[in-house]
């Protein structure tokens, strides 16, 4: 569990990742393939710090998967909605997982009572 003092030196981090990014994307003047680095490696850099790591490889691999298929000009009709369906997929069995975590600790509370 994350304290509110490493959630605000989480997000400063990851806020000064997202200024870098963005110069460095104005100063090469690729917007279109560099938008995708720059939203997305400052929040893999936001859950790493937060100790989520899975996250951050999942958002890594959506947006830099998505950023070399345009970079390298690779065919979007293949690997894109490979990405786009792996990322919903983890996304999906999280929320079960973290659902079912949620019924276990409800079920030790009601026998502690």
């Amino acid at each position: 569990m994350s304290t509110p003092k490493m959630r605000k030196q989480s997000k400063l981090v990851s806020l000064i990742v997202f200024f870098l990014t963005i110069i460095i994307v104005a100063f090469t003047k690729s917007w279109w393939p560099g938008i995708m680095l720059a939203l997305g490696l400052p929040l893999a850099v936001f859950q790493y710090m937060q100790g989520r790591k899975y996250d951050t490889m999942i958002t890594l691999f959506v947006f830099v998967g998505a950023w070399v298929t345009v970079q390298f000009q690779i065919q979007c009709e293949i690997l894109l909605p490979v990405l786009f369906s792996i990322g919903g997929i983890y996304l999906f069995f999280r929320e079960w997982i973290e659902n079912r975590g949620v019924k276990k600790d409800d079920e030790i509370e009601k026998d502690d009572e």
